[in-house]
């Protein structure tokens, strides 16, 4: 036999090979279609319940239209976590459509500026009526609003997966009060910034000192992905 079915015929587990069920028995081993004939039910008719989907059964889902009910005992405090995150995550989504906002402006007026060295007016009317001046003190605020921005949501991120202790706050204060010493030998580009994913180290760099205010938010969000889960 392909599929050999064993019966549990004692307490302690003790199985024996059978080649046919009967009402009320107990049974290990078998396949998919011994199941449908023994109860002469076939299809979605059949819910399989269990804390494992293994890889015969994912195919009895596919080729016999089962269906499944996964039982997964972390669950509960997933959902609770998720729950006690709710609002967390809601500032996360609004620092995220306010940073938004705040770099398409900031990315309006560095194209004006690109645009003005070449003589080319800009895209739109309160831009070209600017000076240069006026350009770089208006690109210098929306890059510091942009670096609170940032810091808040990654600070919002943190919160809403890892529910930082005391520990915590206090250790990434000591990361940042250290960042300056960090940032004299490396930091990314402006232009590759916005590249930059979540847990990835990407991008084009140079060695800008401790003046460049964008480059911590990298080093800050790495080191925390990486010891933060030790001070829930």
């Amino acid at each position: 036999m392909s599929h050999p079915l064993y019966e549990v015929v004692t307490d302690e587990g003790l199985m024996r090979p059978c080649f046919k069920t009967r009402t009320g028995g107990l049974y290990s081993g078998g396949s998919a279609q011994m199941v449908e004939n023994s109860l002469n039910i076939h299809g979605d008719v059949i819910l399989y319940v269990g804390d494992h989907i293994y890889t015969d059964v994912s195919q009895s889902k596919v080729h016999l239209r089962w269906r499944m009910a996964l039982i997964c005992r972390e669950l509960d405090e997933e959902y609770k976590a998720l729950i006690h995150s709710r609002g967390p995550r809601a500032t996360v989504v609004e620092l995220i459509n306010q940073n938004e906002v705040v770099g398409d402006l900031f990315n309006q007026l560095r194209l004006a500026l690109q645009r003005r060295t070449k003589g080319r007016p800009a895209q739109t009317l309160a831009a070209t009526n600017m000076d240069d001046r006026e350009l770089i003190e208006s690109m210098q605020k929306l890059l510091i609003i942009m670096q609170r921005l940032q810091y808040n949501l990654l600070l919002a991120q943190l919160f809403a997966q890892h529910g930082m202790s005391k520990v915590g706050e206090e250790f990434m204060a000591g990361i940042l009060d250290h960042l300056p010493s960090i940032l004299a030998f490396t930091s990314p580009l402006p232009n590759s910034y916005d590249r930059i994913q979540p847990n990835t180290w990407s991008g084009a760099y140079q060695c800008w000192g401790k003046e460049n205010g964008e480059a911590h938010y990298i080093f800050y969000y790495l080191a925390m992905c990486i010891v933060i889960g030790r001070f829930k």
